[in-house]
């Protein structure tokens, strides 16, 4: 299985292509300056990285999701999640309490993503001053959140969508390998 991982200047971003080199991925890295919509289409699916700004900052991030999203499988990580909620009419807010570099527990999480997860000791690491809001009638389906209510990962609720608000690729979100190889189980089993 291909995949493009689209580099919007995060630290975190060869951490994410090691994992996904070990989930069995083929894996094109390039920067999300370098990137044409055109070149997204060689790819079987599409993971959006973290990133230090604003998803409005990183613009082909809402042409990527407004071209693709509907028969693309895509994956949003911190930055990514942020634009996959906005993309879907989710409001971006400031986070209830920053969290860069902090570890918290997932109070609630269903889907087949989170299959054979220990959901006790679900700890994950966040690095983030925004958040994304609940909003009624959402096509994005909230799959976790953390201790204080905060969306933690999204399902679309028809398209091969997942997100996370967390870095599964951190040493602080120990179970976070098993996330992705759960990821890569749901392309298989919806494609």
């Amino acid at each position: 299985m291909t995949s493009i991982l689209l580099d919007c200047d995060d630290s975190y971003t060869l951490n994410i292509y090691d994992y996904l080199m070990q989930c069995g991925f083929e894996v094109d890295v390039i920067n999300h300056r370098e990137v044409s919509l055109e070149k997204m289409e060689e790819f079987d699916s599409i993971i959006l990285s973290p990133g230090p700004n604003s998803p409005n900052q990183v613009p082909i991030l809402f042409d990527i999701l407004t071209t693709y999203a509907d028969y693309k499988p895509i994956l949003g990580i911190c930055l990514g999640h942020q634009a996959i909620g906005m993309h879907y009419g989710h409001a971006l807010v400031r986070s209830k309490q920053p969290m860069h570099g902090i570890s918290v527990k997932i109070s609630k999480a269903i889907s087949p993503i989170f299959h054979r997860i220990d959901m006790e000791n679900l700890m994950v690491m966040r690095y983030n001053s925004l958040a994304v809001e609940d909003k009624e009638n959402s096509e994005l389906e909230v799959i976790a959140r953390d201790e204080i209510g905060e969306i933690m990962a999204f399902k679309h609720k028809m398209h091969n969508i997942y997100s996370f608000q967390f870095h599964p690729e951190s040493v602080g979100t120990p179970q976070g390998l098993k996330l992705i190889e759960n990821w890569k189980k749901q392309l298989i089993t919806n494609n």
